[in-house]
């Protein structure tokens, strides 16, 4: 039998408890359409709605219609979550 590397056991462990760990935030097969990627970046940034709309040049409740697509793509609860889960997928670039 051969010895067993403590710290090695300890490191395969580790990066499969991370590799699960981001698998249960990350949703797979995430399509995300420009719009509501673009949007979800300024969340990032801290702008609101409204913010976004005049930024974009669209109407508030066009913004919070992509809002709303991205945070059910992404089972988010939150807009600031999805930003977060799209920021962590590297979706978008905050």
């Amino acid at each position: 039998m051969k010895p067993v590397d403590f710290e090695l056991l300890a490191a395969i462990i580790e990066a499969r408890l991370a590799r699960v760990a981001r698998e249960a935030v990350w949703p797979k097969g995430t399509n995300l359409n420009a719009r509501e990627v673009q949007t979800l970046a300024l969340v990032a940034q801290g702008k609101t709605s409204a913010e976004i709309a005049a930024i974009l040049g669209m109407t508030k409740r066009t913004v919070d219609f992509h809002l709303d697509n991205a945070r059910v793509k992404l089972k988010a609860v939150t807009r600031t979550q999805a930003a977060t889960k799209a920021a962590i997928g590297k979706l978008i670039d905050p």
